[in-house]
């Protein structure tokens, strides 16, 4: 299985985490974990601590991230595609 398709149901369930009306905190706390886990088990010289550090740019601004959308119910199907794109980007900066 290749990382994006392994990352897809973490990433969804992350964005499902903080859709308005959700919020469910343990959710996106385990969801953002087991990214990190997925992107360091294909990447094994990767640092988990410094990818989590890394990735809470795209984290905690999903909606100047991706237009993760604060009122109304995200568009699932698009925006995993942004948020693994741009989880990646940042993850390869460290």
């Amino acid at each position: 299985m290749e990382m994006k398709e392994e990352m897809k149901p973490y990433i969804i369930n992350y964005l499902e985490s903080c859709a308005y009306g959700v919020w469910d905190g343990a959710l996106k706390a385990d969801s953002h974990a087991r990214l990190c886990e997925i992107y360091c088990k294909y990447n094994i010289e990767a640092d988990e601590d410094l990818i989590r550090s890394a990735t809470r740019k795209l984290t905690d601004h999903l909606d100047e991230e991706i237009d993760f959308p604060l009122k109304k119910a995200p568009q699932y199907a698009i925006l995993w595609h942004n948020f693994y794109r741009k989880f990646v980007t940042y993850a390869g900066e460290v």
